[in-house]
């Protein structure tokens, strides 16, 4: 964690950031900011529970399950990230039926008409998002951009930026 000027635009005041780096799942009930940056073929899944303004994020990295072998690693993989999301959430007192989503990666940065894994991320996770019947608010996957998504969890405002563009306000769970 680190503190950084946030929400310049609000006066100047300081703010904690929490990165939410590649294969990591991180949950907040404080008066934070979650932030996954860099997201090229990997996605974001922002998850919020407004009424008990609990948020997270889960950066992943590859489709489909863990295998057996790979159980350390295992939020890098879709289908244990959500899952692990979904938990984590649960247990910091989130209730799975006021929480909300927002997607956003899985781009073929390096622009290789060989390269599947950006389209296979974002197949994987809305395939699973589709199973466990997550209220996804707003997406923004695919294409060739990086892109960074940032969780304001006090407001519960979603900042997102694509490529070189500026921070906008992407979505604001209420």
């Amino acid at each position: 964690m680190k503190l950084e000027f946030a929400n310049m635009k609000e006066g100047y005041k300081m703010k904690e950031i929490l990165d939410v780096f590649t294969g990591k799942v991180e949950i907040s009930k404080s008066d934070i900011i979650i932030r996954a940056l860099a997201l090229g073929s990997c996605i974001a899944i922002v998850a919020y529970d407004a009424k008990n303004r609990i948020g997270g994020i889960a950066h992943i990295m590859l489709p489909e399950k863990a295998p057996e072998n790979k159980k350390q690693e295992e939020n890098k993989y879709t289908e244990n990230a959500i899952s692990n999301l979904l938990l984590q959430m649960q247990k910091s007192g989130a209730d799975k039926e006021e929480m909300k989503f927002c997607l956003a990666g899985g781009a073929n940065v390096l622009r290789r008409n060989d390269d599947s894994i950006a389209e296979k991320n974002c197949i994987s996770v809305v395939q699973i998002v589709k199973e466990q019947k997550l209220k996804i608010k707003a997406k923004s996957l695919g294409g060739t951009q990086r892109r960074c998504i940032s969780l304001d969890i006090s407001s519960g405002k979603v900042n997102l930026s694509v490529g070189d563009n500026n921070e906008n306000i992407f979505y604001v769970f209420t």
